[in-house]
């Protein structure tokens, strides 16, 4: 298996190039060597989007790739403490609700947190967020669930501040990033990494053809990443994909016809 770094800033970066000595490409945002290599999104909605597009362009080697976004984040301090990594196991996109559950199937020692992705910077402690906040990892999950099953979309966050920061440039990025990475490292090494990619569920063919159909009654990504997951379920119980043409020949032109669609599809291939 390779592994790809995906961090929102150079200084998230830095300290990873400099483990693994990743040697920049002609795309200045994409660093590589052998196994492993790093992809700077960006942050943000917009520029997150626009950047994980372009690496999808480029990149060839998803099918045998775990995506890891890894980034310092601010964290609730009654769930968090300062300095350390979590793993998140759920996120949930603050502006349209969608939620994804990441699956990691690897064994490892951190505990687990759910996460918000914001519009902004939280600077205020809130029980509206109640553990982890960042700016990127609902939509870098929402880019490449379309192209990774969920087992191989890895997300770490190293808590920087507790949404108490006035003046960003006073943390110390690189300290946060490089205290964690012998405990990262020791995890990539576990030999149960090299079993994940025949641990595909749905054919890439399969996966397009859902793709399309999901986009022809405008599911949401949450409603796609929750149908994806029960016709895995289905196909491991049958051994193959239900007849699906039949159930997406109609186009809803409003959002509750669309939501009957979905619960129908659910319904029937829950069981």
């Amino acid at each position: 298996m390779k592994f790809v770094f995906l961090t929102a800033l150079k200084t998230e970066a830095k300290a990873l190039i400099k483990e693994y000595d990743l040697k920049k490409s002609k795309n200045n945002s994409f660093f590589n060597n052998n196994h492993f290599s790093l992809f700077i999104t960006g942050m943000g909605k917009e520029q997150t989007l626009k950047n994980i597009s372009h690496f999808l362009s480029f990149y060839k080697d998803l099918d045998e790739t775990i995506a890891i976004n890894i980034g310092i984040a601010g964290g609730n301090p009654k769930t968090t403490s300062l300095e350390d990594c979590y793993l998140i196991n759920k996120i949930k996109n603050e502006t349209n609700n969608d939620v994804f559950y990441p699956d990691v199937l690897i064994e490892h020692n951190w505990e687990e947190r759910s996460l918000i992705t914001t519009k902004k910077a939280i600077e205020v402690p809130s029980t509206s967020y109640p553990n982890i906040v960042d700016m990127e990892a609902s939509h870098i999950y929402a880019s490449l669930i379309k192209h990774l099953p969920s087992h191989r979309l890895v997300f770490l966050k190293i808590i920087s501040d507790h949404m108490d920061i006035q003046d960003w440039k006073k943390i110390d990025v690189d300290h946060l990033i490089t205290k964690n990475i012998p405990a990262i490292k020791k995890w990539l090494n576990k030999e149960e990494w090299k079993f994940l990619k025949q641990r595909r569920i749905l054919s890439n063919d399969e996966t397009k053809l859902i793709i399309k159909y999901f986009n022809r009654i405008r599911l949401t990504i949450s409603q796609q990443h929750q149908l994806i997951e029960i016709l895995e379920n289905y196909k491991k119980r049958n051994n193959a994909l239900p007849v699906l043409s039949k159930h997406f020949k109609y186009v809803p032109k409003l959002k509750a016809d669309r939501d009957k669609i979905f619960q129908g599809l659910k319904n029937e291939f829950s069981s």
